[in-house]
């Protein structure tokens, strides 16, 4: 199918965007932006599923997109910028994220988010 992601480029996304505490690695960055270059239904494919994943009740999980999405502002493809651009409620709407404070980090997720 012309856009979808292939199935190898799915576990890159699920590392770089999974609900736990450790840093999305570097190298990661570059190969989710190879994946905005590769056509405009990729493109739209990946905005598809990176917003998804700011959905999630994970702050982690949103905190990873937002710095993914912020990497792919620089890095990403001119079409990828363009759907987001037209998607940016959605990052609004996470900037908003709050819930209770964490007994040892407090606020300070949501404030990073």
């Amino acid at each position: 199918m012309v856009g979808a992601l292939v199935p190898f480029q799915l576990p890159i996304l699920l590392k770089g965007t999974s609900d736990d505490d450790v840093p999305c690695p570097g190298y990661l960055f570059e190969e989710i932006a190879k994946i905005s270059h590769e056509s405009p239904g990729s493109s739209q494919c990946l905005l598809e599923y990176l917003l998804s994943r700011l959905h999630s009740s994970s702050g982690h999980g949103k905190l990873k997109v937002l710095k993914i999405l912020l990497y792919l502002c620089s890095h990403g493809s001119s079409f990828f910028l363009l759907i987001l651009k037209r998607n940016s409620a959605f990052i609004q709407e996470a900037a908003a994220f709050a819930g209770p404070p964490d007994p040892l980090h407090g606020n300070s997720l949501y404030q990073k988010v």
